[in-house]
C-alpha cells in the first residue's frame, strides 16, 4: 500500500470531523510510514488509516481494528498545521500565476517553518485576534520594518516568499507604476531590484517608472533621485488617481 494520499478520521479530539480529509502531504505520509516501520507493521494489512489523540476510546479502537484500520497516535498540538493543509491559504501551489506580491510581507502572513501561511479570520475570531492568538504563542509575522536597504534585503532573502517577490520584482517588463511609495533612504534594495530589471534583454527589460507623488517636496525628492534609475523615470500627481473608482 503506497502511502501517498491518507484519509484521517481525527476521533479522540473535539474538533473531530464527520468525514475522513484528504491531507495530500509527504511529510504525513512519512510520519504514518515511519510509525509503521519502528513497530514493524506490515501496512498491506489494512485499508484505513486512523491517526488519533490520546486518551482513545477503547470501543472506538476495538470497533477500527475490525475493520482493519491501522490506528497511529498523532500529536494534536500541531493540529492547527495539519488542518491549514486543506486551506488554499498555503503559499506555493500557485505562485507561477501569482500577481500579488508582498515585497515586505504583511501581518496576516506567518512562516510555520514548513509552510507560508495566511492567516484567516473564522465564524468565531477576528482576523487580528487569530493573529494575536499566534502572537501570544510566539509565532511572529513575516513583515520588514527595520533596518536600512541591506538589512532589509538580507531580512528578505532569508524567507523564500519574501525572495519570490523580491525576484519577480527583479524580473519585471515594459512599465512599473508605484502609487503611495516615494522610495525612502532606507529602498535602496527596492531601486536596485528596479535596475536589475532593467538591465534584462530588451525583448524582456523594465523600460520606465511612473512614480506618484503628493507634493513638491516630492517631487523634488524623486528628481534628484532620477540618476539613480537604469530606466526612465516619470513623475505624476497621485492625488488624480481614482483609486477607490
Amino acid at each position: 500500500m503506497k502511502l501517498r494520499t491518507l484519509a484521517i478520521s481525527l476521533y479522540g479530539h473535539e474538533e473531530s470531523l464527520s468525514v475522513p480529509v484528504s491531507f495530500e502531504t509527504r511529510a504525513l505520509c512519512n510520519y504514518v510510514q515511519r510509525y509503521a516501520r519502528e513497530l514493524k507493521i506490515d501496512r498491506r494489512g489494512f485499508n484505513q488509516i486512523c491517526i488519533h489523540d490520546d486518551p482513545f476510546d477503547a470501543s472506538k479502537a476495538s470497533r477500527l481494528v475490525s475493520e482493519k484500520t491501522l490506528i497511529v497516535p498523532f500529536n494534536f498540538s500541531h493540529f492547527d498545521t495539519w488542518k491549514c493543509r486543506r486551506s488554499e491559504l498555503i503559499w506555493g501551489k500557485y505562485r507561477d500565476t501569482q500577481n500579488v506580491y508582498y515585497l515586505h510581507g504583511a501581518l496576516p502572513f506567518f512562516d510555520t517553518g514548513v509552510e507560508i501561511v495566511k492567516e484567516e479570520y473564522d465564524a468565531y475570531n477576528y482576523l487580528l485576534e487569530r493573529i494575536s492568538a499566534r502572537m501570544d504563542k510566539g509565532e511572529y509575522p513575516i513583515f520588514v520594518t527595520a533596518g536600512d536597504g541591506q538589512q532589509k534585503l538580507k531580512h528578505i532573502m532569508h524567507n523564500r516568499y519574501l525572495a519570490h517577490c523580491y525576484e519577480s520584482l527583479c524580473r519585471c517588463e515594459g512599465s512599473l507604476v508605484t502609487f503611495g511609495f516615494n522610495f525612502g533612504p532606507y529602498d535602496e534594495h527596492v531601486i536596485d531590484a528596479i535596475n536589475r530589471a532593467a538591465r534584462q534583454r530588451p525583448s524582456k527589460k523594465l523600460w520606465s517608472i511612473y512614480v506618484g507623488v503628493y507634493s513638491k517636496s516630492d517631487q523634488e525628492h524623486l528628481e534628484s533621485l532620477a540618476p539613480k534609475f537604469k530606466c526612465k523615470v516619470h513623475v505624476y500627481d497621485a492625488k488624480t488617481v481614482k483609486v477607490w473608482g
